[in-house]
């Protein structure tokens, strides 16, 4: 019906989120925390690696999804494009291309 405002439950179209970061990129980085602590060994020095990294990622992918809820999934759109430079080159029949002088010789300026 034309006019008629129709409201939508902000459920429906919010993004979900985990932590504040978007739920793939924080299992991914938890699993690589948890993998990280585990391989040392449980050696104390080389324990708090694991936290101190997870806690640097979490920090930067928080502040990364604040502006923007779907940055990594729109980085990884974007990386399926292809990324070459393409310049503009004649046809392969065409003829080459006219050289000028850049100094006019005989003539009077």
């Amino acid at each position: 019906m034309r006019g008629t405002c129709i409201t939508v439950n902000r459920a429906i179209i919010r993004h979900i989120l985990f932590m504040g970061v978007e739920r793939k990129v924080a299992v991914l980085y938890t699993t690589l925390c948890i993998c990280l602590v585990m391989s040392t060994n449980y050696k104390f020095p080389a324990v708090l690696i694991g936290p101190a990294l997870f806690i640097a990622l979490h920090t930067f992918f928080t502040f990364v999804s604040k502006k923007d809820e779907q940055i990594v999934e729109l980085y990884a759109r974007h990386n399926r494009y292809k990324q070459g430079y393409f310049p503009a080159r004649a046809a392969v029949m065409a003829g080459p291309e006219k050289v000028r002088p850049s100094i006019l010789i005989g003539r009077k300026v």
